[in-house]
């Protein structure tokens, strides 16, 4: 095909084009396919608008909740947490790994905005989902679980800094502060199981 041909030339923006006029033309399964490749080649070549175009234009061909996901990691690597914000506001559920994806960007989203507990809450959902769709991550996906268990450990360290001592509760305060730097050390001992030197 002719977004094949401009692939081994490296123009990856013309396979790009080729990929979602065709889709456009012939919209079936196959050329749905074509179109996540013509997605994923936009956010490689930092085309992220055309990217989450055409992930939106995926939700209602696959799981929305994978689709989301897809335009969440985008934002992500973009540093646009409120495009992550806005684009995970209207999950409502789907497949386990869709849950999975947003869980984990729900997180991520409630750390970068200081909601420590709602991002506790979110990571350690995630965390419980993982086991379900641990065979079905690929590719950027696959880095999620040692991600996720990364910044669950961010979250629990700020909620370690925040604990503060009020008169008389020192010894309360102290024994928390030591549960949470035990759950800490659990858990990134979690993530060098998992192999994953660059999270670990």
């Amino acid at each position: 095909t002719a977004a094949k041909v401009a692939m081994d030339l490296t123009d990856f923006d013309k396979a790009a084009e080729f990929y979602e006029e065709y889709q456009k033309k012939f919209p079936r399964e196959r050329s749905n396919q074509m179109l996540k490749n013509a997605a994923l080649m936009r956010f490689y070549l930092g085309e992220n608008d055309k990217a989450i175009e055409n992930y939106k234009i995926l939700m209602t061909k696959y799981d929305a909740g994978e689709m989301i996901a897809n335009q969440a990691f985008v934002y992500e690597k973009s540093g646009n947490v409120d495009g992550i914000k806005a684009t995970i506001a209207g999950y409502s559920g789907g497949s386990s790994k869709g849950s999975f994806l947003i869980s984990y960007f729900s997180g991520f989203t409630n750390l970068k905005l200081n909601n420590i507990d709602e991002a506790l809450r979110d990571f350690k959902k995630a965390h419980n989902l993982y086991p379900k769709v641990a065979l079905l991550l690929s590719g950027w996906e696959a880095e999620i679980p040692a991600k996720n268990l990364f910044h669950y450990g961010e979250a629990l360290l700020t909620q370690y800094e925040n604990f503060g001592v009020q008169d008389g509760e020192q010894v309360s305060v102290i024994t928390k502060k030591y549960k949470l730097l035990q759950a800490v050390e659990q858990t990134f001992m979690e993530i060098m199981n998992m192999g994953s030197k660059k999270w670990a």
